[in-house]
């Protein structure tokens, strides 16, 4: 008996065995394949539930270094096939009306390696904020969603983000879409 690497198409997330399957004329044969070239790495479909695991990002702090880690974060859980939802608070929000999301700053007491960093951003050639957005929504499942108290708290009419976002919900609506969530960050 083979032992079951997980595959995109075999609906399963842990690796066990896999029992030989009666074929034509009461042969058997493991419906996976022993050859190591029919083992691949899982990409899509890692997960075999109804739904995939939900990962919550909640963006309340709208400086560079902190948009940084909700984009990166947000994009790998959506290219490992999670649920990813970032739900825009206070700051984040009104960066984002105001078009300055990609804006490089940070909290005054980092301020002075300002020059320093955003060099070395651009030579990295790191992506903005707004094209690893783009990106996770292009590699698995990834939402924007702004809080409606925040855009009113902060005085953004919802239209102001509308084509940038993928809803405006309010905080219950926010809350119960988070219950069960396999991760929630507060960044």
């Amino acid at each position: 008996m083979a032992e079951h690497i997980p595959t995109a198409e075999s609906k399963c997330c842990l690796p066990d065995p896999i029992p030989s399957v009666a074929g034509e004329e009461g042969q058997s044969y493991n419906p996976i394949g022993s050859h190591p070239a029919h083992f691949r790495l899982p990409t899509k479909g890692l997960y075999p539930m109804s739904s995939p695991p939900r990962f919550i990002i909640y963006a309340h702090n709208a400086t560079y270094d902190k948009l940084h880690q909700v984009a990166t974060l947000g994009l790998t859980a959506a290219a490992m096939g999670k649920e990813v939802t970032v739900v825009l608070l206070f700051w984040t929000i009104k960066k984002l009306a105001e078009g300055n999301i990609n804006a490089i700053d940070f909290p005054p007491e980092y301020q002075k390696y300002h020059d320093e960093v955003a060099r070395l951003l651009s030579e990295s050639k790191v992506p903005q904020i707004s094209e690893m957005f783009e990106e996770a929504k292009q590699v698995g499942h990834f939402r924007l969603v702004a809080c409606s108290a925040g855009l009113e708290y902060m005085g953004v009419d919802a239209d102001a983000v509308a084509s940038q976002v993928d809803e405006v919900m309010g905080l219950p609506a926010i809350l119960a879409m988070a219950a069960g969530a396999e991760t929630t960050l507060f960044i």
